[in-house]
């Protein structure tokens, strides 16, 4: 009995290792050398960009999974939004409504960007016009990785993870 129980183990590290291997392996260089995915740096500079989270973290609560469905994307200055969104509702002003404070559309928007440490961009960005949202600040690394801090007005805030990927300038 004890010896199945060490196998199982052994079986699971093993598999562990392997994935370490193959996610380790499956990043590419591009010819300067770097590990940013071809065209990201031009498009976060160019504002044509779009984040895919695989978590939610809501500031009470354990994390939970994203599905494939929800983005964020910032296409020049138009800010599309649709996330879901896990927390505490702190005004009475659109509790009776129903409406997700995630789900919204503007090209009322307020951004700042730099290169942050280790090269990574770092993104705020005060959507004008949607009340709820008072700040999303985004984090962008150099092998396509991502987060996202929402602070709202009268909610609790939540964060993301995820990956961001490059818009194509040409549609």
């Amino acid at each position: 009995m004890k010896t199945n129980k060490h196998k199982q183990v052994f079986h699971l590290f093993l598999i562990f290792i392997a994935l370490f291997f193959l996610s380790a392996c499956s990043q590419t260089k591009n010819a300067d050398g770097s590990n940013t995915p071809i065209g990201l740096d031009t498009s976060i500079s160019n504002n044509h960009w779009r984040f895919n989270p695989t978590s939610a973290m809501p500031q009470k609560g354990s994390s939970r999974m994203v599905d494939a469905s929800y983005f964020v994307s910032l296409v020049g200055d138009s800010l599309s939004v649709y996330l879901p969104y896990y927390g505490t509702n702190y005004g009475s002003s659109d509790i009776l409504s129903g409406k997700n404070p995630l789900d919204f559309n503007t090209n009322k928007i307020v951004l700042s960007k730099s290169h942050g440490k280790n090269n990574a961009w770092e993104i705020q960005v005060q959507p004008k016009g949607h009340d709820p949202v008072d700040l999303m600040d985004f984090k962008f690394y150099t092998n396509g990785m991502a987060s996202l801090y929402i602070r709202f007005v009268s909610r609790s805030s939540i964060s993301y993870n995820g990956t961001v990927q490059a818009i194509n300038n040409n549609k």
